[in-house]
């Protein structure tokens, strides 16, 4: 069980409160490499709380590099010998400086860096840097990278062949499975289990088509995290479907269908797009825990929905729709983790739980199969 801990949540979720012992690892989220292979740390004081806090809770602390926007540093800093040295000397004065337990790369993506700049030769070259490194960090020490569901992208723009050469050098890798969809008029759900009704418009994103690709181009199973969201979305939409489904999903009871609407803010601040967290869907009214069943209702006016073909609640009211996931469809990820014979799953991110816990300890019940 690993989890992403963003170094912007310190205000709601210092890491000295961080659940500890849910967790086997835990991501700072982010570090910042350039183009000349040196790399920023946001806070290097709120670092050292963050490693320390994880190794009195007997957990293990890593960092994660790059991250969404935050990649373009990457592509230059593997490019060759002497780059991917200096990038590596680097990496090590990191990890021992901090006293890290490990390091992530969520470079995003090689070959199609999001703001450029991208080289039709990075996956390649950090197949070479992630050899490189696994040669010379110290015994012990882990190295992993968030991964989207497709494989790396290759010279001729198509998913390579073969990730075997990164597959030997990582400990793991974490396949991000969410922003399958994003806020939109005509909403889907962040993070399908599969493509479970055979009519995804994109049937390659979802957890099982993830563990697919990635098992297909030679990474080890044993190696796989699979990502899952604590977090979902607000859609400006008066739909009652999700795009990929075939019928309308069934209706859950939820309490005073009269009841004053709850007015959503996503993380941008804003009320019709954005992410929205699990526990900000709670606070705000939309959902609300059944003492009884244990299960969390809809609320505040909105009507909870199931979307049997990607295995996801959804949330609406007429105006605003909420993809999201819950403790059932985590435990139902977990699960699949478990049957699959993966390494386990990863939060993005742990500041999205609630104060009691309920999608980490779903999670780590799922990977139980309890």
């Amino acid at each position: 069980m690993a989890g992403y801990w963003p170094s912007w949540a310190v205000g709601t979720l210092p890491p000295e409160n961080i659940a500890w012992s849910k967790y086997d690892i835990v991501y700072y989220a982010f570090a910042v490499p350039s183009s000349s292979g040196k790399i920023a740390i946001d806070d290097s004081n709120l670092l050292k709380r963050f490693v320390a806090a994880a190794h009195k809770g007997n957990s293990k602390a890593s960092l994660s590099l790059g991250g969404w926007g935050q990649s373009q540093g990457f592509s230059n800093s593997v490019v060759s010998d002497s780059a991917r040295a200096n990038f590596i000397n680097n990496v090590l004065d990191v990890i021992k400086t901090y006293n890290l337990d490990g390091v992530d790369f969520d470079w995003e993506y090689p070959g199609n860096v999001q703001g450029g700049p991208s080289n039709p030769k990075d996956t390649g070259n950090f197949q070479t840097f992630l050899q490189q490194l696994r040669a010379k960090i110290p015994a012990g020490k882990l190295m992993s990278a968030a991964v989207p569901q497709q494989v790396w992208q290759g010279s001729n723009g198509n998913p390579v062949g073969s990730v075997a050469r990164a597959g030997g050098a990582l400990d793991h890798i974490v396949i991000m499975n969410y922003d399958v969809w994003g806020s939109s008029s005509t909403p889907g759900p962040n993070a399908p289990l599969g493509n479970l009704c055979g009519n995804s418009t994109q049937p390659v994103a979802s957890a099982a088509g993830g563990v697919k690709a990635w098992t297909s181009a030679g990474f080890p199973r044993s190696k796989i995290l699979l990502g899952v969201p604590s977090y979902g979305y607000l859609n400006k939409s008066s739909k009652k479907t999700l795009i990929q489904l075939k019928r309308e999903g069934d209706v859950e009871v939820y309490a005073n269908s009269l009841a004053k609407r709850a007015a959503l803010k996503s993380m941008d601040g804003t009320t019709t797009s954005g992410q929205i967290n699990f526990n900000q869907l709670v606070s705000q009214g939309a959902l609300k825990l059944n003492t009884q069943t244990g299960t969390f209702d809809a609320s505040g006016g909105y009507t909870k929905y199931w979307d049997d073909c990607s295995d996801t609640p959804y949330l609406a009211n007429g105006n605003i729709v909420v993809t999201y996931d819950d403790p059932d469809s985590l435990y139902d990820k977990a699960d699949f983790a478990r049957l699959a014979g993966i390494a386990g799953v990863a939060m993005w991110s742990i500041d999205g739980d609630t104060s009691t816990q309920v999608l980490a300890n779903s999670l780590i019940a799922g990977l139980k199969g309890t």
